[in-house]
């Protein structure tokens, strides 16, 4: 996924990138686990997603100050990840 300031108006791409990241950790996870380890599962899935959503971040962060966005605009974008408005 590409990262810049229209991050804030792109929320389609960034469900989209989720949504395959899921699939992605699901995949990974169904060679670790058996269906009958759902609780174990849920968790490392989770866990992952969280890793996903702060990567994600840090790129963002990483990419704003070295392109020297302002305030507002890394808030939107920031915004737009989390809350998807």
């Amino acid at each position: 996924m590409e990262i810049t300031k229209d991050l804030r108006f792109q929320k389609d791409e960034l469900l989209e990138y989720f949504r395959n990241r899921s699939n992605e950790i699901l995949s990974e996870l169904a060679l670790q686990y058996s269906s009958s380890d759902y609780k174990k599962k849920a968790s490392a899935f989770n866990k992952e997603i969280i890793k996903s959503k702060d990567n994600l971040l840090s790129i963002l962060l990483e990419t704003a100050r070295s392109e020297k966005w302002t305030n507002r605009e890394i808030l939107e974008c920031v915004l737009m990840q989390y809350f998807g408005n």
